[in-house]
């Protein structure tokens, strides 16, 4: 996952899928380099294992740019897929796990982590593979144009969220209060004279 691509830029372990005719420009992170000029913008895969089950899943990649012959890896736009209705959990302080599933949850495919990255590990496919194991989409095939991309609003400000958290909070410890009173109370019984007497009555209430 890489959220500083702004596009998918498929590296040497994907294999191309289709050329969709189009073209663009990629520029580095900094200045010092120049921009790398008519990179083809492409549909290609990726084959993921999954090591529990066996399994080999094709990952397809629509509207994305190809640079496999200057990398190994490949760099995924996690916006890009949220655009398609993919579900990306890549919070990993979140107490949920980090994954990416498919809008009808068909396929969920467990996120790792090294260091501040996040990724899984997927290979090239053969010819074989891409005919018979299953297939998970990833992007649509519609233009993605990064600079244009329109998010769904909020349904509340940032006031209205900060306020329902802290609400949330004071009804919570307000809850809380007389439940740890009456613990408290029950601790004072249970170490007080009163206590002990009750039990002595009960025991010879439970001989007779």
């Amino acid at each position: 996952m890489d959220s500083h691509a702004d596009t998918i830029v498929c590296g040497s372990n994907c294999l191309i899928m289709y050329y969709t005719g189009k073209e663009c420009d990629v520029s580095p992170y900094t200045e010092a380099y120049e921009a790398i000029k008519s990179v083809p913008i492409v549909q290609a895969a990726t084959a993921y294992d999954n090591r529990d089950t066996g399994e080999t899943t094709i990952l397809i990649l629509n509207e994305a740019i190809w640079m496999g012959d200057q990398m190994e890896h490949t760099l995924i736009n996690p916006n890009q897929l949220r655009a398609y209705g993919i579900t990306v959990q890549d919070n990993p302080f979140d107490p949920a796990p980090i994954f990416i599933s498919t809008e009808d949850n068909e396929f969920t495919l467990p996120l790792n982590s090294k260091g501040t990255v996040l990724g899984v590990a997927t290979r090239t496919l053969t010819d074989q593979e891409l005919q018979t194991c299953p297939h998970a989409v990833l992007s649509s095939e519609h233009e993605w144009d990064p600079q244009n991309v329109r998010f769904p609003r909020a349904s509340r400000t940032v006031e209205e969220e900060i306020s329902r958290t802290t609400v949330g909070a004071i009804m919570t410890k307000t809850e809380l209060r007389p439940k740890i009173q009456t613990m408290m109370q029950w601790i004072v019984y249970l170490t007080s004279e009163t206590c002990r007497n009750d039990s002595l009555q009960a025991s010879r209430l439970h001989l007779h």
